[in-house]
């Protein structure tokens, strides 16, 4: 197997994006950092409580241009990706070491991605032949191989995939800080900034309601024992709404081909992927120089190289020109030392950091 950017009609292509999935984001999310090794670097690397909206943003703009930004934004965002959770380690609270980048959480947050979409289509939609989901799941392991989720990290089949969730769900996943922030989150959802000229009485009353469906959704379509881990009731009456629900979104959406179904993350992605190289080239003079170590203004330099992928990530890149500095007369002092950029303590979080390097 090959990594392999989506293609454009392909399986993945029409299901991976579907808007029903939406639904099922605050379940995808939950199931990510009751993994132990998530939840702690979660909550070590990351301020979700104060910044959860842009967060939620960078998510959904990420995985668009990811999966639909195409050959090129597949193979940024994925690299963006392992770069930015490459110096996420730490000590969980069991005393267990973790890193962001093991091959255990670093697929189960893949899996999740994927088994909520295809849950969210058959959920709130029609069943999906077994022989389309195994294309859609085949396609998906290609997809993930761009980001370093090799062959032998998830299953070789659909059903045995569907094996292994399961697994994960009843015998690793577990209550984590990470999992309490999100749920606080959906039960006291804070006002974005960008609102904030609506007054907050107005907020609570405007998002009391599909806050407290998506809650609704979330514990319905986990297991008991998830459950119950997360002290989330349940009751006939939720039962009845969910249902309800279910239904009004069948009926909303059951004549919709499954190309308008996709469309907005279609869109998205393309977005995504003009903001990415809009960032790369707005920001590309600023970077140079602090690679070049701002010595002296009067200095020259090439262009800055390009990404350059993991052999066995079944991508080609040609390597692109080196840094050349050809007028830097301080360099001269041996006791000076080009500083690096950006330093081993920073973490890249900036898409234009790595789109940088794509030349």
């Amino acid at each position: 197997m090959k990594a392999q950017a989506t293609q454009k009609g392909s399986a993945l292509y029409r299901h991976f994006g579907d808007s029903r999935a939406g639904f099922f984001a605050v379940r995808a999310l939950l199931l990510q950092v009751m993994h132990p090794d998530v939840g702690a670097g979660v909550t070590d690397h990351s301020d979700f409580k104060n910044e959860a909206w842009k967060r939620l943003t960078e998510t959904v703009m990420s995985l668009a241009n990811w999966v639909y930004g195409g050959e090129r934004g597949s193979m940024l965002e994925a690299a963006r990706l392992r770069e930015l959770h490459v110096r996420i380690a730490g000590t969980r609270p069991d005393g267990e070491r973790y890193t962001a980048l093991n091959p255990s959480p670093w697929a189960w947050v893949f899996a999740t991605l994927l088994k909520g979409s295809l849950d969210a289509q058959q959920y709130f939609g029609r069943q999906l032949k077994p022989e389309l989901l195994e294309e859609i799941y085949q396609e998906g392991r290609e997809l993930g191989a761009l980001m370093g989720i090799r062959p032998h990290d998830l299953p070789e089949t659909y059903p045995e995939f569907e094996v292994y969730f399961d697994d994960m769900c009843t015998n690793t996943l577990r209550r984590t800080q990470a999992s309490d922030d999100v749920l606080d989150f959906i039960l006291h959802v804070t006002r974005p900034k960008p609102l904030w000229f609506v007054p907050r009485f107005l907020w609570r009353i405007i998002v009391w309601f599909p806050a407290w469906l998506a809650l609704i959704v979330t514990a319905g379509t986990l297991t008991p024992q998830l459950r119950s881990q997360l002290e989330l009731t349940w009751s006939r009456f939720d039962a009845a709404v969910l249902a309800t629900f279910r239904g009004i979104v069948r009926a909303l959406t059951f004549l919709l081909p499954q190309s308008v179904m996709v469309l907005p993350s279609v869109l998205l992605g393309k977005v995504s992927l003009l903001v990415l190289e809009q960032r790369a080239l707005s920001t590309r003079n600023e970077n140079a120089m602090k690679r070049a170590g701002q010595f002296d203004t009067n200095w020259s330099y090439a262009d800055v190289p390009l990404l350059e992928l993991p052999a066995q990530a079944g991508l080609q890149c040609r390597p692109g020109p080196k840094l050349a500095l050809t007028s830097v007369p301080d360099l001269r002092n041996t006791e000076q030392r080009i500083r690096q950029f950006p330093p081993p303590d920073r973490s890249i979080k900036s898409w234009a950091d790595v789109a940088l390097e794509t030349g």
